[in-house]
């Protein structure tokens, strides 16, 4: 089989798109899009090893979990080992499922069509077909993980620092499934907090800032369809009895109604897991 470099290089780049975003679904962190477009071309191009000669399971798993561990560097960064493995090992997990689910549809009907080698495969296939292949093992992936979701050991009370160019925030949270609120894009964590806090916050930017960093989220309540007016700002930390969470550029949005029994915001469970 003929084997096409460019072809090879697009189809896994979008395929690499798709498993690292995934992998921050499952760890619920999220990344620039910028990152994650960088750390799937860099996938993109870990593909042509499907051109070297095999090297063994010995050397071959070794190297793929450092591949793993490049691609979420560059998309996510570095905060702590715990969760720097943690989304590693997610990545290397979600692409040797899919990886095995390729393998075994080869083994099984010995399509022409597919070539593997280095556990990497080549598909001489329609690119649309396959780009809509990997969008639906994508929506399948994250419907688990959603019908999955813990959500009954909440709700529980924690401290939030909010932190906006030299500002620091601190307000008393509560973690709880009332707030259910998610990026459509599912770029960013989205914090409720009273409104007097979001408007205090907006008036201390700059004019250029407040363009830059104001948000509009809709949400659906039992009354009907709002939007929720926020800001992103640079860095949320999240203290419980339990841990501590770091959230990089969460959006928090101004509460149309009065948060009960005096707390400042209400976070969504699904931010601290």
């Amino acid at each position: 089989m003929v084997i096409y470099a460019d072809v090879l290089f697009i189809l896994n780049t979008v395929t690499d798109y798709f498993l690292i975003k995934l992998s921050g679904v499952f760890v619920n962190r999220a990344a620039r899009l910028w990152r994650i477009c960088l750390s799937a071309i860099l996938g993109g191009l870990s593909s042509f090893y499907i051109f070297l000669p095999s090297p063994g399971m010995a050397i071959d798993v070794p190297l793929k979990i450092l591949i793993c561990a490049i691609l979420i560097f560059t998309a996510y960064g570095f905060e702590n080992i715990k969760l720097f493995l943690k989304l590693t090992a997610t990545l290397f997990s979600v692409t040797f499922l899919l990886g095995g689910i390729v393998s075994a549809f080869v083994f099984y009907f010995r399509p022409r069509n597919i070539y593997i080698n280095n556990n990497i495969p080549y598909i001489d296939i329609n690119p649309v077909i396959f780009i809509v292949s990997g969008v639906f093992y994508y929506i399948i992936a994250l419907t688990v993980k959603t019908l999955t979701e813990r959500q009954g050991e909440f709700a529980k009370e924690c401290r939030l620092s909010l932190y906006l160019e030299s500002n620091e925030y601190n307000l008393s949270g509560l973690i709880d499934t009332g707030n259910s609120i998610t990026d459509i894009f599912g770029l960013s964590e989205i914090i409720i907090a009273e409104k007097a806090t979001v408007e205090t916050m907006y008036d201390s930017l700059t004019a250029e800032d407040k363009l830059r960093r104001f948000r509009s989220v809709p949400v659906k309540t039992v009354s009907g369809e709002s939007v929720l007016k926020g800001i992103r700002i640079d860095k949320a930390i999240i203290k419980s009895e339990e841990n501590q969470k770091s959230l990089i550029n969460p959006i928090i949005v101004a509460s149309n109604t009065e948060i009960e029994d005096g707390f400042g915001a209400i976070i969504n469970p699904r931010s601290i897991l």
